[in-house]
């Protein structure tokens, strides 16, 4: 049975901005709307259709649908009720040190100076066995297993218009600038059935809550690895990768658009290659969402992966065509129910990529490592990348 582990950071107010931080706030409460603290007493003059707005414990909107006597009934409000006009931005780091908990789901896991000054977050995997098929220890042919350690910096960047009691543009985007480096212990017998495909979600970082005059969101991080496996046998692969880029989400006066800036990338590594044609797929990565006045918001992914291809051409002699590519794919998106409850969903693939690193045949006796050498894109390949990424979004969705 999967074990939850949890750290409790600190218990922290809301953390204040600092140089490093900037922010515009311009805004105009809806008529009938208040902001109100957790000691605000209720007189009677609060009349159906009133909007409260609260800053504390991570902020709420509601609305009052119904008074009888005292008893106020009240429903969740979007942040256009509230305001009549909004011009609200933020751009910042998250840092280690503003952690307010953090949450780790396997055995192994650990987070390295999350009480210092420090930007990177260096998250620490020892032995950490993500899937046990008969859920025995004492068995280890039946399991994947992941040593090693990912080092990220992530920062913030959105900003909110609302005109007449309408959104006008939503924006949100994340800078992440990821390295990872794994070994991945596959193993895989004929009883485990294939192809295998799982994601582990391995952690989850909730911050302190931020206020931007009377908006407050608040930044969560979950790190998630998946595997996708459809060979039978024992692999090990070493999974060493850069990313960097710039990933996010545009609305503008009804449309969503995609932001997508691949700044730096390269993939290197090794495997231990598989006695039989099939294929590995492995991939980690930060997921960072911001929740606005505590109601699920905007969402973005990125992920770097490697990815091994065999195929038997010959049994006598055995005879195998290989290749490892390595690729990367960054997600967004925005759960729209506290910007509008006429807005629709939107989630989109707003980055995908895949490069073959090396390839090659085996003949003759088993196949032995493949030490594959670092492999850097100049703005030449990035270049193309962007475009291409950013076509293919129209309008409403």
């Amino acid at each position: 049975m999967k074990k939850l582990y949890t750290l409790f950071i600190a218990c922290l107010l809301p953390f204040s901005l600092s140089a490093e931080e900037n922010h515009r706030i311009d805004y105009k409460l809806s008529p009938g709307a208040e902001i109100v603290s957790s000691n605000f007493l209720d007189t009677g003059n609060l009349k159906e259709g009133a909007i409260l707005i609260s800053l504390e414990n991570g902020g709420s909107i509601s609305k009052v649908v119904s008074r009888q006597g005292e008893a106020l009934k009240t429903r969740p409000a979007s942040m256009e009720e509230a305001f009549e006009s909004l011009d609200a931005s933020y751009k910042g780091e998250l840092k280690p040190g503003d952690l307010k908990k953090a949450e780790y789901f396997y055995k192994g896991l650990s987070l390295d100076g999350s009480k210092g000054e420090g930007k990177e977050f260096n998250l620490k995997l020892d032995n950490v066995v993500l899937y046990d098929y008969d859920g025995n220890p004492a068995t280890t042919d039946d399991r994947i297993a992941v040593d090693g350690g990912m080092n990220f910096l992530l920062g913030l960047d959105w900003n909110i218009k609302i005109d007449g009691n309408s959104i006008s543009e939503l924006n949100f985007a994340n800078k992440i600038d990821q390295k990872s480096v794994f070994d991945v212990l596959l193993s895989t017998p004929i009883r485990i059935p294939l192809p295998f495909k799982k994601e582990f979600k391995l952690m989850e970082y909730e911050f302190a809550p931020v206020i931007v005059g009377p908006v407050v969101f608040t930044p969560i991080v979950t790190v998630s690895a998946g595997f996708d496996v459809g060979v039978a046998g024992k692999v090990k692969v070493n999974i060493n990768q850069k990313l960097s880029g710039r990933y996010g989400t545009r609305y503008a006066y009804g449309s969503w658009s995609g932001i997508s800036e691949t700044n730096e990338k390269s993939f290197k590594g090794f495997l231990t290659f598989m006695g039989a044609d099939g294929w590995l797929k492995g991939y980690a990565g930060p997921k960072i969402k911001l929740d606005f006045y505590n109601t699920a918001g905007p969402y973005v992914e990125g992920f770097g992966y490697l990815k091994s291809k065999a195929a038997l051409v010959s049994f006598k002699p055995p005879v195998m065509n290989w290749g490892l590519y390595g690729g990367l794919e960054a997600n967004a998106g925005v759960s729209v129910k506290i910007f509008s409850f006429g807005m629709k969903d939107f989630k989109k693939t707003i980055a995908t990529y895949e490069h073959l690193i090396v390839s090659g045949t085996f003949g003759g006796d088993a196949p032995r490592e493949i030490a594959v050498p670092a492999l850097e894109f100049d703005e030449e390949s990035v270049g193309p990348l962007r475009r291409e990424l950013i076509s293919g979004f129209g309008p409403g969705r």
